[in-house]
């Protein structure tokens, strides 16, 4: 009987030793999300259009004037929540929009 049980406890080991290891932490896969910000640029100038957010400006890109431009941006850029802005300067004069 002892011997039994002194099979079955090294058995249960050995299983236990071979069985593959699950990892302790996950990793979420990154987001590769975007979303877009159209622009409808009625003014005469063309307008470099910047994302103010947490104190920074992220360049989105020129809307050309007279025209609706369309910007992705990554949802990285955004995080998660918080105030933005969108913010319009015309190429060409000293006025921030």
């Amino acid at each position: 009987m002892q011997r039994r049980s002194v099979v079955v406890g090294s058995l249960m080991v050995l299983l236990t030793a071979c069985s593959a290891r699950r990892p302790d932490i996950y990793y979420p896969r990154e987001s590769s999300g975007t979303f877009s910000i159209a622009v409808a640029n009625r003014n005469t100038l063309d307008v470099i259009v910047y994302l103010v957010h947490d104190g920074t400006q992220t360049r989105l890109g020129l809307a050309t004037a007279a025209t609706t431009t369309e910007f992705g941006v990554s949802l990285r850029v955004v995080g998660a929540g918080g105030e933005y802005r969108l913010l319009g300067h015309p190429v060409g004069s000293r006025l921030v929009v």
